[in-house]
């Protein structure tokens, strides 16, 4: 069971830096920026090859040590918990100095081969925003509308709920954390679906207002890929945040009527399951601003985008103060990062990070 546990979490992972640049735009490639029509280079195709090979090697040889050093430790879930973080953080340190290797291996190309030396230029469509990028925001009324429903069952049925909640349960189907009844405790995992609601209201507001990024060599197709890449996250966010609002009514009606534990171990995890493996199918299908998507067409053009690499510090943080732009395509990988020269920036950030830190504190 631990095993499989363990699986769920760290396969994921795995599979996602494996094929990170199958999934990331042609005109980039490690963080780099590249003209489309060298994307299929076989110097580029055996990089891309030889980083998922060595990716999936320090993927098998970390899986076998955690599951070894699962069986030999005799500690409690707490400490094994705390040990499975660092062991997690550990892996991913390794990959990113790995990545770090084919970056600067494939800057040092992109120089030895001049490819940017032609004309670069930057393109945007104004009607872009008149376009349907995301479904309608107005869907977020079902997880809230389950949020609350949730908190009026709480208080309706606080009488009815036993003098300590359970809140945590082990792999073992036993109760690992108590919590005596009082209107904070019993309210936590409502007050935590309105907050999880919330973060996924404002990504789906991020899809829909991050920077525009067109190739200038075939900016037709480019934009058609945009909007399909866009609204197909926007339904992604939508449904995961539906699904991840009923999983928290589960326990919390176990606060009242009598629910099987191995239900309610299961669908948290079925649920989990369910959302990361549309992300995967998602990112493989779709690829970074829908640069998998091949039922578009449209006309190549003899120019370039523009080469800003000079504002990605090392392929992945972007940091441009004269780009009022705020959220934006990730350059290594699929999704949106922030521009981290712009204070609203850390804002955002610093506010989600915030609340989420606050919550167990205040509602503990």
């Amino acid at each position: 069971m631990e095993t499989a546990v363990i699986s769920m979490v760290l396969i994921p992972v795995y599979v996602s830096l494996i094929f990170i640049p199958y999934w990331t735009r042609r005109t980039e490639s490690f963080g780099v920026s590249i003209p489309e029509r060298v994307y299929k280079d076989e110097r580029l195709l055996n990089m891309r090859k030889a980083y998922a090979i060595r990716t999936g090697i320090l993927s098998i040889l970390h899986w076998v040590f955690v599951v070894f050093l699962m069986g030999r430790m005799e500690v409690s879930e707490e400490a094994w918990s705390i040990w499975f973080t660092v062991l997690l953080f550990g892996f991913l340190i390794v990959a990113f100095f790995l990545y770090y290797m084919f970056h600067r291996r494939m800057k040092e190309l992109k120089t030895q081969e001049n490819w940017m030396k032609d004309t670069q230029t930057v393109t945007a469509d104004l009607s872009f925003r008149d376009r349907k990028l995301t479904y309608s925001s107005w869907w977020f009324l079902v997880p809230f509308l389950i949020s609350a429903a949730t908190v009026l069952f709480t208080i309706r049925m606080y009488s009815s709920m036993p003098a300590e909640l359970p809140m945590q349960y082990g792999l073992d189907r036993e109760v690992t954390q108590w919590a005596e009844k009082s209107y904070r405790s019993a309210l936590m995992l409502p007050i935590v679906q309105l907050y999880m609601t919330g973060i996924f209201f404002f990504v789906h507001m991020v899809i829909g207002r991050a920077k525009q990024q067109t190739s200038a060599e075939n900016p037709e197709k480019s934009l058609q890929q945009q909007v399909i890449f866009r609204r197909r996250w926007s339904l992604f966010t939508i449904v995961s945040s539906v699904i991840l609002t009923l999983v928290f009514v589960v326990p919390q009606v176990s606060f009242v009527y009598d629910l099987p534990v191995t239900f309610m171990m299961i669908v948290p995890f079925l649920a989990a399951l369910i959302i990361v493996v549309g992300a995967i199918v998602l990112s493989a299908t779709t690829g970074q601003g829908g640069s998998r998507v091949t039922n578009v067409s449209g006309k190549n053009e003899e120019i370039l985008d523009r080469d800003d690499d000079q504002y990605w510090k090392l392929g992945q943080i972007y940091f441009n103060p004269n780009d009022p732009s705020i959220f934006l395509e990730k350059r290594f990988g699929v999704g949106w990062t922030v521009n981290f020269a712009r204070p609203m920036s850390w804002v955002f950030l610093l506010g989600i990070i915030g609340i989420a830190i606050l919550l167990p504190v205040l509602l503990g």
